[in-house]
């Protein structure tokens, strides 16, 4: 890494180490399942750490067997977010899709409440709810990015090649760009679309 043309957020992952833990199961409970994750970052400015705990139930025995997760999250002010973990679906990666991919806090100086509804009236078809409460963790010297998100989606496998995917989310900062957040022209509610095409093989 030449440090002329690094900016100081990748000049410290110049002999970085990673670390992380994880487990899940579901405890010996049917239709239960727990999952954890703990992770540490060492580097030149000193150690950051993330972790969160899961808990979630599938009601096998109502339609659509629907399956209710909570997740809390916790990421230190200085994590390195291009280290996120262990990738699922939606949610998991990505924490809100508004949030994750445009407005904050993308997974540092932040603890995330996160409560998941999904369900499957087919075989080949999954719909969603995720809902996210955002909390930045320090703001003396950053953004104040407090929001929440609602992400209602479809995942439809139309063959065995081609998952289509559409998703409509509602996003809404605490603050604005005046009193301490990013958001310009005032704290309103952002609607946001996307449609996803893939093609596993």
């Amino acid at each position: 890494m030449t440090d002329q043309w690094a900016s100081e957020v990748q000049q410290q992952r110049d002999g970085m180490d990673t670390y992380s833990l994880r487990g899940e199961g579901n405890a010996g409970i049917d239709n239960a399942s727990f999952a954890f994750e703990y992770a540490w970052q060492d580097t030149r400015a000193g150690s950051e750490s993330a972790w969160y705990a899961e808990a979630g139930y599938t009601f096998a025995d109502v339609a659509w067997a629907p399956t209710l997760t909570y997740r809390y999250t916790r990421y230190s002010e200085g994590w390195d977010a291009l280290f996120t973990g262990l990738s699922g679906s939606y949610g998991t990666w990505f924490q809100g899709e508004v949030a994750a991919n445009y407005a904050g806090p993308f997974n540092s100086n932040t603890g995330i409440h996160h409560l998941g509804l999904m369900a499957k009236p087919l075989e080949n078809l999954t719909l969603g709810a995720l809902y996210f409460d955002f909390n930045t963790l320090r703001t003396r010297s950053a953004l104040n990015l407090d929001a929440r998100e609602l992400d209602l989606y479809v995942e439809w496998a139309a063959t065995e090649h081609l998952i289509i995917s559409p998703l409509v989310g509602l996003y809404q900062p605490k603050n604005d760009q005046g009193n301490g957040g990013n958001q310009v022209g005032g704290n309103g509610t952002n609607l946001y679309s996307q449609l996803t095409v893939a093609v596993p093989f």
